[in-house]
């Protein structure tokens, strides 16, 4: 997995404190909505190719820009990489009881792989 720089990781820290309490409570809107969605995709068993999975991408690469200006589509992939592959991420992806974090792995896989474009939610 890719590493990232120290500067990198520091400036998205210094992202997220100069965030407004509304960026703040826009972006908790939004981590609520991804986890409900996996939680219905999952749980339903709703096919990640479907308009509730273009929801999940889009959504989850809106919530990391909060953080993560220009975030790239290797780096949106290697991040929730690390959701699945390093137990300290992976928890707190687990929801109800269930571990979404490679449903979302797929996810971002299948629509970078499939080069979509998204019009705005």
């Amino acid at each position: 997995m890719e590493k990232y720089d120290k500067d990198t990781v520091i400036q998205s820290f210094l992202n997220l404190e100069k965030l407004s309490n509304s960026e703040v409570n826009a972006m908790k809107k939004i981590e609520d909505e991804i986890f409900k969605s996996l939680y219905k995709l999952i749980t339903e068993e709703i096919e990640i190719n479907s308009s509730l999975g273009k929801k999940i991408y889009h959504y989850h690469k809106k919530w990391l820009s909060f953080s993560i200006e220009n975030i790239s589509s290797s780096m949106h992939k290697e991040i929730v990489r690390l959701y699945v592959y390093d137990h300290r991420f992976s928890k707190y992806y687990v929801y109800r009881n269930i571990n979404m974090s490679q449903s979302l792995l797929d996810i971002v896989h299948f629509f970078q792989n499939n080069n979509f474009k998204f019009s705005k939610f």
